[in-house]
């Protein structure tokens, strides 16, 4: 070709060249809800402009119309193509999709067969010929019945399908409105460009101005791909929502007939739509009469109602909500109704429980009671203990009673210090306090030790100190006035053990139903105890961390055995049951005083560092230490652990697993530690 030719030739060029971009795109994105139609679409519209081309710069008759039956046959992908990507975009719901695919498929089908045999008939090619024209030769012919019913099909096809991307128009959000308005102004510029040709009106000195059309179609479309990310965000039909949503969804009318009904409420009722919907309330759910006395109530509320279906009960949450128009006449309601039938059940068995544990403690109160009682048998034919001491920790006195006790005569204990008698691990808080006392910051002090009984064994004491000042203010003496409480101390732990003995029998039960963790909670416990200490934890705090790691699993409780005790990976569905149990744990041990502060395991040990977990999504320092703390342990544990669908692995693939989610899944301190520990080979 002549530098006139091809120059004629580039805009024709480029628009297959941006045709076959936005093919590429659209293929790339082929997962996408209807993005495989319209690639079939962009593909019959690239072959189309490519047929074109060829057709153009043919320079004999036969040539022109052989390319010219290839546009015919690539204008069949788009007339296929098209109507399925906008109803598939626009989640139109046909009641016989297939067969109405296949019906589509019935005049491109007779075209194509026609236009193959066109030899025999001459129905789409009557009288070919070549007009002279520049800077290439026109093919001309007569357009018949056939070329006109064809595309006046094609015209309906189109504006049927531009007509759901309308009617979708006015159903969703702004983002998805500009997608919208994207897809079908390119599309009306390609069919605006097909109407021309039918008229016969030119550009050129060509026969068909289209790929003019196409080229600024595609223009707009691929601008809109990348400005409003079509393909990448899909629009979400609330139908669609409403139709998977599990909870149950009715809509009423003013009148108190059902308008609507939602999967879910028909599987409830064992109902079909057509015995549903249009149906008085009364009637549909006259198996449910106390439901419908939340029906009758025209009002937004919230309530819980208890319905028998398939034989048994069923607990609901209902929330009622008046529809209004924009005059704020009643036009009806929607009721949607979740089941909060497992919820029930887990606060009925943490009743039990509770009742059950209110029983050991009313016990153990009696024995408490009875202890008590002896207790202050003793101290009343006891004096306390009584004791005067100078700053340098010297005794000038001691009663008989703190004599008997110890083994002593006040000769022996005069003039001698008294720290040998309280146990080592409680003789550096007994320092402290002296150094307060004699420092003169404080007039008095109260604290609870042990001490080293004449036979060696372990006694509590509570001693009360106070300053002895001399006429000038000046602290000279403190006189201390101590008491026996072994007695109390041993009751009060016997308490503690029973509240965690039984923390540790809900614990056993868990492990009973789940027999994949069998043993891990005793193993996890020993680590947690290990870094929480490590880290900083002491007395009540480190108790409660022990509390929190026996019942970190208690939420799973309420978790059906189906999915408890599966042995092979979960489903989707199975999956956010499954992640529900740190949320049954919080609403079982919330609402007992005891264990409000061993919460944070239960309830956050499932949270990443990056807020990625779960239930709440925390990130970072929100994430409480003690939970921390225990998902190193509970990963670390689990890891190492056989279960039927994960093998065991070795110490060393743990390492390199919590190095690797260190600052992803796990707080980064937390691992430097942990690791620390196990170098030193403490774990």
């Amino acid at each position: 070709m002549n530098r006139v030719e091809v120059s004629y030739v580039l805009p024709y060029a480029g628009s297959l060249l941006l045709s076959a971009g936005v093919l590429f795109y659209a293929w790339y994105h082929r997962t996408a809800r209807g993005v495989r139609a319209y690639t079939w679409y962009a593909l019959g519209q690239t072959l189309w402009i490519f047929g074109f081309i060829l057709e153009l710069i043919s320079p004999d008759l036969s040539g022109k119309i052989f390319w010219d039956g290839f546009q015919w046959l690539a204008t069949l992908f788009i007339l296929i193509a098209f109507p399925v990507f906008t109803v598939q975009y626009s989640e139109l719901k046909l009641s016989h999709p297939a067969r109405i695919f296949w019906l589509s498929l019935l005049v491109p089908t007779i075209f194509a067969l026609l236009l193959m045999t066109d030899s025999l008939h001459h129905w789409i090619y009557p009288n070919p010929s070549l007009k002279a024209a520049v800077p290439f030769p026109e093919l001309v012919y007569d357009y018949t019945v056939v070329d006109y019913a064809y595309g006046i099909y094609a015209l309906l096809v189109s504006f049927w399908g531009m007509s759901l991307l309308v009617r979708r128009f006015f159903q969703v959000h702004d983002l998805y409105r500009s997608q919208i308005s994207v897809i079908t102004f390119g599309f009306l510029i390609l069919y605006a460009g097909s109407i021309l040709s039918l008229a016969d009106i030119q550009f050129a000195p060509q026969r068909d101005g289209a790929p003019f059309t196409a080229a600024l179609g595609n223009v707009i479309i691929a601008w809109g791909l990348i400005r409003f990310r079509i393909f990448e965000i899909i629009p979400i039909a609330r139908d669609a929502i409403v139709e998977n949503m599990l909870d149950l969804v009715v809509v009423l009318d003013a009148q108190g007939n059902v308008v609507d009904a939602n999967p879910a409420t028909l599987f409830a009722l064992n109902q079909k739509p057509a015995q549903v919907i249009g149906q008085p309330s009364r009637e549909v759910f006259a198996q449910w009469p106390e439901l419908l006395e939340h029906f009758s109530e025209i009002e937004n509320f919230t309530s819980e109602v208890s319905v028998e279906a398939f034989g048994r009960t069923f607990y609901y949450e209902i929330k009622s909500t008046i529809l209004e128009d924009k005059w704020h006449r009643y036009l009806g309601r929607v009721f949607v109704s979740r089941d909060i039938t497992e919820r029930r059940e887990l606060q009925t068995g943490l009743q039990r429980l509770n009742e059950e544990l209110e029983e050991r403690v009313r016990e153990r109160t009696k024995e408490l009671r009875k202890s008590a009682e002896r207790y202050r048998a003793v101290v009343e034919n006891q004096t306390e203990f009584i004791v005067r001491w100078k700053l340098d920790g010297k005794r000038t006195f001691v009663n008989d009673a703190y004599c008997r006790y110890f083994g002593t005569t006040p000769e022996q204990a005069i003039g001698t210090t008294f720290l040998h008698l309280v146990d080592e691990r409680d003789r550096p808080a007994v320092e402290e306090k002296i150094s307060r006392l004699l420092s003169g910051s404080i007039e008095n002090e109260t604290d609870i030790h042990r001490v080293i009984k004449p036979d060696g064994s372990n006694g509590w004491h509570e001693w009360a100190e106070q300053v002895v000042r001399d006429e000038a203010g000046k602290v000279v003496e403190i006189q201390s006035v101590g008491r026996d409480i072994t007695e109390r101390k041993q009751a009060e732990e016997d308490l503690a053990i029973a509240y965690d003995t039984t923390l540790e029998g809900w614990a056993r039960a868990l492990e009973m139903r789940d027999k994949e963790t069998k043993d891990h909670s005793e193993r996890v416990i020993g680590l947690t105890m290990s870094l929480a200490s490590m880290m900083g934890f002491i007395g009540d705090d480190l108790i409660q961390i022990r509390r929190g790691a026996i019942l970190h699993d208690i939420g799973k409780m309420a978790i059906p055995d189906e999915i408890l005790r599966k042995p092979g990976k979960f489903t989707v569905e199975e999956r956010k049951i499954m992640e529900r149990h740190p949320t049954h744990s919080y609403e079982l041990l919330s609402r007992i005083p005891y264990l409000e502060k061993a919460l944070d395991i239960p309830y956050c040990h499932h949270e990443h560092w990056d807020g990625g977990g779960y239930p709440r999504g925390l990130k970072g320092q929100d994430i409480p230490l003690a939970a921390r703390i225990f998902a190193v342990i509970d990963v670390w544990d689990a890891v190492q652990s056989e279960r039927p669908y994960n093998h065991a692995w070795s110490k060393e693939e743990a390492i390199q697993y919590l190095i690797a989610e260190s600052g992803k899944y796990f707080d980064p301190e937390c691992v430097s530690v942990f690791l620390y520990l196990v170098e030193q080979g403490k774990i």
